[in-house]
Formats: C-alpha cells, structure tokens, sequence
C-alpha cells in the first residue's frame, strides 16, 4: 500500500486536485479533466485493491466527487469505471454519494454497469435504498425487475422482503418474476 500512496502523491502533485464541492452539488462535470484522469490511473494502478478514502484524498480534496466523475466519463474504460463504483462505497456518509446512485438508477445505458451500479447501491445504503428502488418492481422491463428483485432480496433488509412479499401477492406477475421473488421470499 505504501506503494500506492507514493504513486497517487506523485499523481497529486504532477496533475492538482480539485476544489470540495458542496452537499447539493453532484455535478460531476465540475470535476476538471486531469483529476478524473488522475483518479482513474490511481486506481488502475491499485491492483484491485480498494484504495482508502485517506489513500483517495491523496489524489484530490473530494475524492467521492472525483470517483462519480470517474464512473461518469465514457472514456474511461469501463472495468476502471466499475472499480470507482466500489470505491464509491466507502463515501455512504455523504449524502451526495446516495443522491449520486439515486439519481443514476434510470440514466446508466451500459446494461453490466446499470446492474452494477444497482446492486452496489442497495448493498452499500440497505433498507435506506428500497424507496428508490421500488419503482423499478413496476418497469415494463422484465431485465429492470429482475435484478430490482435481487436487489432487494439481497440487501434491503425488512423493508426490501415486505416489498417484495406485498409484489408477490399480486396477480399480475409473469413467471420468470414470481420464481425471482421466490428465491428470496418464502
């Protein structure tokens, strides 16, 4: 890990950092181009090991805004993209990062990292996310309800399996939904 530090110190210093943003602003096109690249090099230079916030804060003052940036940027390849969206998980505290997945549950075009980024939301905000994610139980999308499905099953907690029961109990559930829910209410 020492490593890594000295790596993401040098990125620091050679490309900037970017300024902390506010608790309301998510805009992560407010994130200049060198510490987005920055960011990503950091954490393809980690080997796979989820950098620590503190480790991430080498690299820019607001390293969760930074890291939505990362998932964010098309460029940027998507396994990277990926990796930024687990390390995102370590910033549940701030409130942007929940408004960040919230937000980006109906705008992700990339079926894998959509899947990704839902799973990864439910699992790191619990029963906090099963608001967010009840509408996609109602998606004409079989895809969308499937994995909502899992979702909630996995990590929604008590809320996520009321929910999932209250679904089940309804006649209008084609087969492939009512195995899914199955699966995790009985």
């Amino acid at each position: 890990m020492k490593t890594l530090l000295t790596v993401l110190m040098t990125a620091c210093m050679m490309f900037g950092a970017v300024s902390a943003a506010s608790a309301a602003d998510i805009n992560t096109r407010s994130v200049d181009h060198e510490t987005v690249m920055t960011m990503g090099k950091a954490l393809k230079l980690s080997n796979g090991v989820v950098p620590t916030p503190a480790e991430l804060a080498v690299v820019c003052d607001d390293p969760a805004l930074a890291l939505m940036a990362v998932v964010d940027n098309n460029k940027i390849r998507d396994g990277i993209r990926r990796f930024a969206l687990q390390a995102l998980t370590q910033f549940d505290e701030d409130e942007r990062v929940f408004s960040y997945f919230e937000n980006r549950l109906n705008s992700v075009n990339d079926k894998d990292t959509w899947k990704l980024m839902l799973l990864t939301f439910a699992q790191t905000f619990g029963e906090r996310a099963v608001d967010s994610l009840a509408p996609l139980l109602t998606s004409s999308r079989n895809e969308k309800q499937l994995v909502a499905i899992e979702a909630l099953g996995m990590f929604g907690g008590q809320a996520g399996y009321d929910l999932l029961k209250e679904l089940l109990a309804t006649d209008t559930l084609n087969e492939d939904v009512k195995s899914a829910i199955g699966n995790f209410v009985w």
